[in-house]
């Protein structure tokens, strides 16, 4: 996926292309992978104050939150979540 230099310059000479265009640095528009978001620019605050604490937790702690989080979410095909199943019954 990545090829050395050498290969690279080889796969150029052997395709007849310059570097610049397989690596797609020579089209109008710069490459999909290539374009970065700014993550978090239209997110709400809570969520930008969430995602800077959990930037700081430790492997294990990042681990048991994903275990809770997943825990909150409802079902998969199911459009009634559990705290909804509790409250009918």
């Amino acid at each position: 996926m990545l090829p050395s230099l050498p290969t690279l310059m080889r796969l150029c000479r052997a395709l007849a292309v310059d570097a610049n265009r397989l690596l797609g640095f020579s089209s109008s528009t710069p490459p999909a992978w290539l374009t970065l978001e700014i993550p978090g620019e239209d997110e709400p605050p809570a969520m930008r104050r969430l995602l800077r604490t959990v930037r700081k937790l430790k492997p294990r702690h990042l681990a048991a939150l994903s275990n809770v989080a997943s825990a909150l979410l409802p079902p998969s095909g199911s459009g009634v979540s559990r705290t909804s199943k509790r409250a009918a019954s």
